[in-house]
């Protein structure tokens, strides 16, 4: 299999703003490594926003796992930020992951 090397990755993410809660931070960890991360602000727009970067190597275990983490600071519903009547605790929706080998990443 070989040694690990550098992954790119691109993770497209929306996340609930709205007047009452205008910002909201995204992290990625790649098993123990934080590796991107995002500021989202109503004022730049509500609108999914693309994370990218790459995974070190030395952040890719042996046998090649990486595990995606995606965080962030802040969980709410739309109800509690006066969006609509929906209860449900959201924090980041995924719309798109793309994983590549670095040496083929564009």
């Amino acid at each position: 299999m070989g040694a690990p090397r550098e992954i790119g990755f691109a993770l497209t993410v929306r996340v609930l703003l709205s007047a009452a809660a205008p910002k909201q931070s995204v992290w990625i960890d790649a098993n123990r490594c934080r590796v991107a991360g995002l500021d989202f602000d109503l004022a730049q727009g509500a609108g999914p926003r693309v994370i990218s970067g790459t995974i070190p190597a030395d952040c890719v275990d042996a046998d090649g796992t990486i595990v995606l983490r995606i965080n962030t600071d802040r969980v709410r519903s739309p109800k509690e930020l006066g969006i609509n009547d929906d209860t449900r605790r959201l924090g980041v929706g995924v719309e798109n992951v793309v994983i590549r080998d670095r040496d083929n990443y564009r």
